[in-house]
C-alpha cells in the first residue's frame, strides 16, 4: 500500500489588520439559511386495504432493521450506556 505524502505549505498573512466591514456569526447563519436549497418531501402514502398495510410494514421494517446492520455500534452503544 502505499502512503499518503503530506504536504505542508506555511502561508504568510500580510494584513493583519481588521477588516473594514466586519461579518458577524448571526450574518453567516442567515446567509446558509437563505441560500438553502428546498428539499423536495415524498407525498403523504394513503393505505387503503390490508396488502397495502402489509407491504409498507415489511418495507418499513426492512428499512429500519438495514439502519441497525449499518450502525451495529451505535446503536449496541447507545443499549448498553445508561440514561442519566
Amino acid at each position: 500500500m502505499l502512503n499518503p505524502i503530506l504536504i505542508v505549505v506555511l502561508i504568510q498573512v500580510k494584513n493583519k489588520a481588521p477588516a473594514a466591514m466586519q461579518i458577524t456569526a448571526e450574518q453567516l447563519l442567515r446567509e446558509a439559511f437563505e441560500r438553502q436549497e428546498v428539499t423536495i418531501q415524498a407525498p403523504n402514502q394513503q393505505i387503503l386495504d390490508e396488502e397495502e398495510l402489509s407491504e409498507y410494514r415489511l418495507r418499513k421494517r426492512k428499512e429500519f432493521e438495514d439502519s441497525l446492520r449499518k450502525n451495529r455500534y451505535d446503536f449496541i452503544f447507545k443499549r448498553k450506556v445508561p440514561l442519566k
